[in-house]
């Protein structure tokens, strides 16, 4: 299961509240990604923001505590953050939410995301000739091994 994580996190998104759970770097929290995927791994020295920080962490009353901008992606995150009020004494908890097709589920759906991460194959002529509804299993996976 661990293999799949990075899987699951093309999932999975954060609707960023008090900020306190929500990671700055690896969270899906803005509309740029994984923040760590667009900076690499010089990203929390160039904003000087450590890896593992929280959202809240980031910012305080007054705003946003990011160094200046030193390269596109980084004045690309200071123009994103501009329009985003984060307060710092905020009572709301952060949310996180399952994202399949571009919908918002309010539970996780296994069929709903198998149906998402499947590599369909092309209809066959011939299925309905092996799996039919009285076919001994064993008869019809042998056929269908044979196609």
């Amino acid at each position: 299961l661990l293999n799949l994580r990075s899987l699951a996190t093309n999932f999975l998104r954060a609707e960023v509240g008090n900020g306190e759970t929500t990671r700055f770097w690896w969270d899906i929290w803005t509309s740029l990604g994984r923040l760590i995927n667009v900076f690499g791994d010089t990203g929390p020295r160039e904003l000087s923001i450590p890896l593992f920080a929280s959202v809240a962490d980031s910012c305080d009353e007054n705003g946003w505590r990011l160094r200046g901008a030193r390269s596109p992606a980084a004045e690309t995150l200071h123009i994103y953050l501009t329009s985003i009020h984060l307060s710092s004494s905020s009572q709301t908890e952060d949310v996180f939410y399952w994202l399949v097709d571009g919908e918002n589920l309010d539970d996780f759906s296994a069929s709903r995301t198998w149906e998402a991460i499947r590599n369909r194959a092309p209809a066959v002529t011939w299925s309905n000739s092996v799996w039919f509804k009285m076919a001994t299993p064993r008869h019809a996976f042998l056929m269908w091994i044979a196609q």
